[in-house]
């Protein structure tokens, strides 16, 4: 029991005084500011992922030599690359809804 006791003392006493001396790592200070932070991450290194899998699922498709099996795999993969590009697509949008949702007004 005594062992809880300095547990909770340093917890809340001397914790508190550290937490002062810890600067924000990160670049961002509001949740609108950081949404379009992810945004531009997804449209930057996203959209040419997507676009290879897009291409990768036309060349499963030509060298499928008719297995259904293959095609069926190279349909999904064009389809949820196709699906991906979309969302990176109207990413903004998202971002502008949710600043709309927070009442934010530092939206981009």
């Amino acid at each position: 029991m005594i062992k809880h006791k300095y547990f909770l003392i340093i917890t809340f006493l001397i914790l508190p005084l550290i937490s002062y001396a810890i600067i924000n790592p990160i670049q961002y200070n509001t949740f609108p500011q950081v949404f379009t932070a992810i945004v531009k991450f997804l449209q930057t290194f996203g959209t040419p992922l997507a676009i290879i899998m897009f291409i990768y699922g036309g060349f499963l498709y030509l060298t499928s030599g008719g297995s259904q099996e293959k095609v069926k795999m190279a349909h999904r993969t064009m389809t949820w690359s196709a699906v991906g590009l979309g969302v990176i697509v109207i990413g903004s949008t998202f971002v502008k809804i949710i600043c709309a949702f927070l009442q934010a007004t530092s939206c981009p």
